[in-house]
């Protein structure tokens, strides 16, 4: 039982890994149209989720 939870964990991570870059990358562009629009707020999201990525993928290193 309890290795069956540790794979599927990583199975969830691996694919939180694999789609990261697209969900950070749109929140990025999202982020930047919104601060350009006037939203001033928004501007820190861009950098969250860069960090955001750069920490997933860091993770990923953990996992290999």
């Amino acid at each position: 039982m309890k290795k069956m939870l540790g794979e599927l964990l990583k199975a969830i991570l691996e694919g939180l890994v694999s789609s990261s870059y697209i969900i950070c990358l749109t929140v990025a562009m999202i982020s930047i149209i919104l601060y350009v629009c006037g939203c001033k707020k928004a501007g820190k999201y861009v950098s969250i989720s860069i960090v955001t990525y750069i920490l997933i993928q860091a993770l990923k290193g953990a996992l290999s």
